[in-house]
């Protein structure tokens, strides 16, 4: 019987990829066992939920990088160069507000140094020559994996030094990511897996044009939790999920994704904002917003408590921190499926919410102004539309409106309230390139790709 060790080193990771079934199905396959490395604190929980006969629950306990993996980790993320690099080192000043002289010599040098292939390579290599962890080599020498499929490879903590124990004993490896943002956002990826296992055809093109990874490494199978928006027992009546959140089943939704105001210091205003126009009659149907806070961040919720035609959804800031939050539960998946399956407009700024929203056909709307308030640029709304690139890219699709007033809000809002299928080949556009498969498939294309990459050295 062979083993595959698959990581769970952060929370969500069993909400976009282990409730979706790819314990079971690999269990399911007689000649194979898994090995679910997942943080020690978290072992029971894990185990509450996935252990089985053939899933055995593994804890890690925190991999703390030595000075030569923190220095290889510095040149991986300096010698990097994308709009979101920049985004997040003008971040450093005007949000954390660290000296802007070392920041501006950060961006300068990566705008030197970025993308150099030898460069990426030499660090590489040195990320080999790190000593191993005493638990990591334990934990292979016990179970002797023949494959190891790490979830989230920009994960320098759990995941890398994972792969990287692998790799030094010869054995096959494969990884994914959490998200389709992560390929320009955190540095180049420390470590070539054997093959890359994505979500969409945008972060296989980022694969290979920014990371170097071979294009013939790579497979696209689809996002995992994709697969439970085509489970239609999730779906309540639509009076029944009115009822939950108080709501008037006969008016239109508006939802709205937030990002955090970590990442969006004014989001708040934004229902405000709403409420505004409804009272002035701005928007020419009956309608309420259901504001969904960002699990992992905070949101100004209590002064929205107050707003007459805004209703907060039920998740009010529950953090992403353990496998067992509300956040991360099935439950609460089944309670967004069902949030997006009912409304008739999704609004957010640059969340992942939006292709949530796109691959159940629904209207999206990018907002990029900040409510009445005025911030610098580098802690604006509007910096998303230019500084994230996956962003950008989806937008160039033409299936979401960007607004930067409440006047366009408005006017949008009254759009696609009047024509929901307006812009429908811009979605078609978006779902294509982003989710690429949206057909309830892509844990079982996961799992034949890991099956057959064992068997065969290429995951067909």
């Amino acid at each position: 019987m062979k083993t595959i060790f698959i990581t769970s080193g952060e929370p969500v990771i069993a909400r976009f990829f282990l409730r979706s079934g790819l314990l079971s199905i690999l269990a399911g396959n007689p000649s194979l066992r898994v090995v679910l490395l997942v943080p020690e604190a978290e072992v029971d929980k894990y185990a509450s939920e996935f252990k089985s006969e053939k899933v055995i629950i593994a804890g890690v306990s925190k991999i703390l990088p030595t000075f030569w993996g923190r220095l290889l980790l510095f040149m991986s993320r300096l010698a990097f160069r994308t709009v979101t690099n920049t985004h997040t080192r003008m971040r450093e000043h005007y949000f954390l507000k660290k000296n802007i002289i070392p920041v501006l010599v950060k961006e300068f040098l990566s705008r030197l140094l970025g993308h150099i292939r030898i460069l990426q390579n030499l660090v590489r290599w040195g990320e080999l020559q790190v000593a191993s962890t005493p638990q990591l080599s334990k934990l292979f020498a016990k179970y002797q994996p023949s494959l190891v499929y790490a979830t989230v490879i920009v994960n320098d903590q759990f995941d890398i030094p994972i792969l990287l124990e692998a790799k030094r004993r010869g054995i096959k490896t494969a990884a994914s990511t959490r998200n389709w943002d992560n390929f320009t956002t955190f540095g180049f990826i420390l470590m070539l897996p054997d093959f890359l296992l994505l979500q969409n055809e945008f972060l296989a093109e980022q694969a290979e044009r920014l990371h170097g990874m071979p294009k013939d490494r790579i497979k696209v199978v689809g996002f995992p939790h994709f697969d439970w928006y085509k489970e239609q027992k999730l779906i309540e009546p639509r009076e029944v999920f009115c009822r939950k959140l108080g709501i008037d089943p006969a008016k239109k939704i508006v939802l709205y994704g937030a990002m955090g105001d970590w990442l969006f210091l004014h989001e708040g205003e934004i229902a405000k904002v709403f409420e505004e126009l409804m009272e002035q009659g701005s928007i020419n149907q009956k309608a309420t917003m259901i504001f969904r806070a960002h699990p992992a961040f905070l949101s100004p919720l209590e002064r929205m408590k107050k707003l007459k035609h805004v209703v907060l959804d039920k998740v009010f800031g529950q953090r992403f921190d353990t496998v067992g939050d509300p956040a991360t539960d099935q439950a609460d998946l089944a309670h967004f499926v069902n949030s997006l399956y009912h409304s008739d407009i999704v609004v957010t700024a640059a969340s992942t919410v939006g292709l949530d929203a796109v691959v159940l056909g629904k209207p999206l709307i990018s907002v990029s102004f900040d409510g009445k308030s005025k911030p610098v640029y580098w802690l604006s709304c509007e910096r998303f539309q230019d500084h994230f690139a996956h962003w950008i890219d989806f937008m160039k699709c033409g299936g979401a409106r960007r607004v930067n007033s409440p006047e366009e809000f408005a006017s949008a809002i009254n759009l696609y309230l009047g024509d929901r299928e307006k812009d429908a080949a811009g979605r078609e556009c978006i779902r294509k390139r982003f989710a690429t498969f949206s057909d309830g498939k892509s844990t079982e294309r996961l799992a034949a790709a890991l099956v057959s990459f064992l068997k065969n050295n290429d995951p067909k």
